[in-house]
């Protein structure tokens, strides 16, 4: 597993090959602890998920801005960052190629939630909201099959971070 410093480095060789320095694209005022960082990745350990549970979005978030200023659609091929707190410093329309099975999808994050709180403690075993055609895709149904009453959850086994010229949708083998 990456450390936090390489994983950081890694997303901003990504935007420098764009000619763009991440901090153009993401100003973040302060970490979860309150500490300011003056729009600068704070240089403490991130530890963004490699795997996990990913959830979908219900039905009363379709057509609603998400956090970047996008509606949201149940057809495009994106993410939520749960609990937003775990990713930060990650920043909006970063690609994320995700692995279910043998089924592999690219979605754009465009959006950040809180995540269920158990205790008070947010879950740690969530890390992604998908889209509906993003969940359709890796179970292998179609989207219009997913509905909030059997949505349920899927196994991630593996999330990476992918260039932002890699193409939304399907990856084909």
């Amino acid at each position: 597993m990456k450390t936090a410093k390489e994983q950081v480095e890694e997303i901003r060789k990504m935007y420098r090959a764009e000619g763009r320095e991440i901090e153009e694209i993401y100003r973040t005022k302060s970490t979860p602890n309150g500490q300011n960082i003056d729009g600068k990745i704070a240089d403490v350990e991130l530890n963004f998920p490699t795997s996990g549970i990913a959830s979908t979005y219900a039905d009363k978030f379709e057509g609603k801005s998400t956090s970047n200023g996008e509606t949201y659609s149940h057809d495009g091929y994106t993410a939520a960052l749960i609990p937003k707190s775990r990713w930060y410093a990650l920043p909006m329309k970063t690609r994320l190629q995700l692995t279910y099975g043998e089924q592999k999808v690219i979605v754009n994050v465009n959006d950040r939630g809180g995540g269920k709180f158990i205790n008070g403690k947010a879950d740690e075993g969530r890390v992604l909201d998908l889209s509906r055609a993003a969940m359709a895709y890796l179970m292998g149904v179609p989207v219009s099959s997913i509905t909030d009453s059997n949505a349920g959850i899927i196994d991630l086994k593996d999330i990476k971070i992918v260039p932002r010229s890699a193409t939304l949708g399907p990856v084909q083998p």
